[in-house]
């Protein structure tokens, strides 16, 4: 997959290309775009996507021809904004897994990492709710709580933080679901029933003027 997991961008238009087997189903969206197609011959595929300014969340998810088979797979993008200046080579998203002195232990979608802290790395605290006061207690980095992280790696699971924000109320996932089912009753008034494929459960689906359609081309 390309752009790489935890790769900071410098502009959001992105080609986003992923490489598998020849004819196969490939899912990639995120919470600003949704694309589905078929790789090539060749097991390629490669769109053209605007990502937004700030950490993207990306899924992508390939399905054996006969859809017997799927794999899934989320990679972390940061995009620089016109405010944003940093020399920070990777950035990392995830919870905290554990604290001990200045190394933070963030759980990421790919694996658990390091997180070091010295006297340069810039912390953004979260606000504190409305009506209270700032204290000690919103000023600690605490498990569980959600970072974004932009760093230098100094090994293969280990990254020194230039800046950390911190997320608690809204952390930052991506919103949509991906569905593999079967239609089992005709539109009819811009609705229609399916049976999701994973647990054989009947979902009705409503269609609106925004809903986007695509008709998959036969390679």
């Amino acid at each position: 997959v390309g752009p790489e997991d935890g790769k900071i961008l410098d502009s959001a238009d992105a080609t986003l290309t992923v490489k598998t087997t020849p004819n196969t189903y490939v899912v990639v969206f995120s919470n600003s775009f949704a694309q589905i197609a078929k790789t090539d011959a060749a097991g390629l595929l490669q769109q053209d996507q605007k990502l937004e300014s700030g950490l993207n969340l990306v899924q992508i998810s390939v399905f054996s021809i006969d859809f017997a088979k799927r794999v899934d797979k989320k990679i972390a993008l940061f995009v620089k904004g016109p405010k944003t200046t940093t020399s920070a080579k990777l950035v990392l998203a995830g919870s905290v897994k554990n604290i001990f002195q200045n190394v933070i232990t963030l759980s990421t979608d790919t694996a658990d990492m390091k997180v070091n802290q010295d006297k340069v790395t810039k912390v953004n605290y979260p606000s504190p709710p409305p009506g209270t006061t700032k204290s000690k207690n919103n000023q600690n980095i605490r498990v569980g709580d959600y970072l974004v992280v932009l760093g230098n790696p100094t090994s293969a699971d280990e990254t020194t933080a230039q800046s950390i924000d911190i997320f608690r109320d809204n952390k930052p996932i991506i919103q949509k679901d991906l569905i593999y089912a079967k239609i089992i009753a005709k539109v009819k008034n811009n609705l229609f029933s399916i049976k999701n494929d994973k647990d054989n459960q009947v979902i009705q689906f409503e269609l609106s003027k925004t809903s986007q359609i695509s008709k998959i081309e036969e390679c």
